[in-house]
């Protein structure tokens, strides 16, 4: 029942995925792909671009729930020398904490722990974990399924 803005940095948007989920719930799919606006970003400039955006975006689509994927991961690109990584990244970290006050929920989906980022970017991920409220990791268990844990956060914030 929530409307969900995607701003999509890691190219992971499945909408087959998206279709299971429908099917599980019972809903047709064109009614519940209509519930996602999917805007997606392809170099770490254009992901803050996007960050930037979002109040307008929320003006067009009311979402209830905005979900960025490939944050900090886009912007350890060697192509880009690092002051104007670090420069993107405070920006487009800046432009999420703006969304603070507005009746918004907002997910960082970040697989940085796969990557071995250029030493002066390996603080990029400490530095959002810093901004979140709560972290929480996927990780595999000991019968290989996958197992969300606190590491960060209120109890009583994920059920």
């Amino acid at each position: 029942g929530q409307q969900v803005l995607f701003l999509d940095g890691a190219n992971c948007f499945n909408p087959r995925l998206i279709a299971r989920f429908a099917r599980h719930r019972g809903i047709p799919f064109e009614q519940f792909s209509r519930q996602i606006q999917i805007a997606r970003a392809f170099t770490c400039f254009q992901l803050t671009e996007l960050t930037a955006r979002v109040p307008r975006l929320l003006r067009k689509f009311p979402a209830n729930v905005l979900m960025v994927t490939a944050l900090p991961a886009l912007y350890f690109d060697e192509d880009i020398k690092d002051w104007n990584a670090r420069i993107a990244l405070e920006q487009a970290l800046s432009n999420l904490r703006q969304l603070a006050p507005l009746p918004l929920s907002v997910a960082v989906f970040s697989d940085a722990r796969a990557f071995l980022p250029p030493v002066p970017r390996r603080r990029f991920f400490e530095k959002l974990k810093g901004e979140a409220n709560e972290v929480m990791r996927f990780r595999l268990d000991s019968e290989q399924r996958l197992e969300l844990t606190r590491e960060r956060g209120s109890p009583q914030l994920a059920s």
